[in-house]
């Protein structure tokens, strides 16, 4: 044992046998009771209550959720007067809205269905011919000088170039490429080949009437003559290029057969070119306008 000199002799123990015997008592009636023993207070005196509260609510909450317990409700009061006068209004004003729809409803009448007497020998109707004068193309109704086209499917394309009176360069809006095409029906080959200030006037005239605009391609029944050349009529800005060549005296009414449809309308516009003496039936050159 280390030798201490702040220790007191005081606290040494005696030479008294009897003090000595009764620390020794004192001191062995201290360790009898061991301090596992001894009661200690929880350090948190409230979590077994609020876990026995917890336990309990939950107990609660699954017996009620599962139907074994039926908590009593107070009852409720449900608003079957607002329910009934919105329910009802509603009905009003829909019954009001169809009642103002029937009235406005057109009345039909049916006729009485006949009562059948004998059987009725069924015969097919006869087939009328299509009436002479209609439309046989999408054209017709707005160009009626473009009656006569065959209901054919056209080509579309863009004029690039203007060869003579009766002839132009188109290019085609379905592959592209630039074909020459020629009037069906309008010859102005007495026109192209005179050298007279007539035949410019005639050609600056029909450039006016075609050069850079979408033009409409359609064909009577030849594709295409020897040389490639297209066969066709030709619209553009809704007129009939092939008969306004004609009926202003710029070209001459011509016929080849099998492409025959618009024979006899340019025909007939050739005529008037003659009577009014227009482009090539007048006696002083070239006039403008159509009769």
């Amino acid at each position: 044992m280390p030798l201490s000199f702040r220790r007191s002799f005081k606290k040494l123990p005696g030479t008294d046998l009897k003090k000595n015997k009764r620390r020794l008592e004192k001191t062995a009636a201290a360790k009898a009771v061991r301090p596992s023993e001894e009661f200690r207070p929880t350090k948190y005196p409230l979590v077994i209550p609020i876990g026995c509260g917890v336990a309990i609510g939950l107990c609660l909450f699954i017996a009620v959720s599962r139907g074994f317990v039926r908590l009593p409700l107070p009852p409720t009061a449900t608003p079957v007067a607002f329910t009934g006068i919105a329910t009802s209004a509603f009905e009003t004003a829909l019954a009001q809205q169809l009642g103002t729809l029937e009235a406005l409803r057109p009345t039909e009448t049916r006729p009485p269905i006949p009562t059948p007497t004998a059987r009725a020998t069924v015969t097919a109707a006869p087939t009328l011919p299509p009436a002479a004068g209609l439309p046989v193309n999408p054209w017709a109704a707005d160009i009626p000088d473009a009656a006569c086209i065959p209901s054919d499917l056209p080509q579309t394309g863009r004029v690039v170039e203007v060869v003579g009176v009766d002839t132009i360069k188109v290019l085609l809006d379905g592959d592209g490429h630039v074909y020459s095409v020629r009037y069906l029906g309008a010859d102005g080959s007495q026109v192209n080949s005179g050298s007279t200030g007539f035949t410019l006037d005639a050609i600056q005239r029909h450039t006016d009437l075609v050069f850079r605009k979408q033009a409409v391609l359609v064909r009577d029944i030849t594709e295409s003559d020897a040389s490639g050349t297209l066969l066709r009529y030709v619209l553009i800005d809704g007129v009939f290029i092939n008969h306004a060549l004609v009926a202003e005296g710029l070209a001459r009414a011509s016929s080849a057969a099998p492409d025959t449809a618009c024979m006899s309308s340019l025909a007939a516009a050739e005529q008037q070119a003659q009577s009014g003496g227009l482009g090539l039936w007048g006696a002083s050159g070239f006039a403008t306008g159509t009769p």
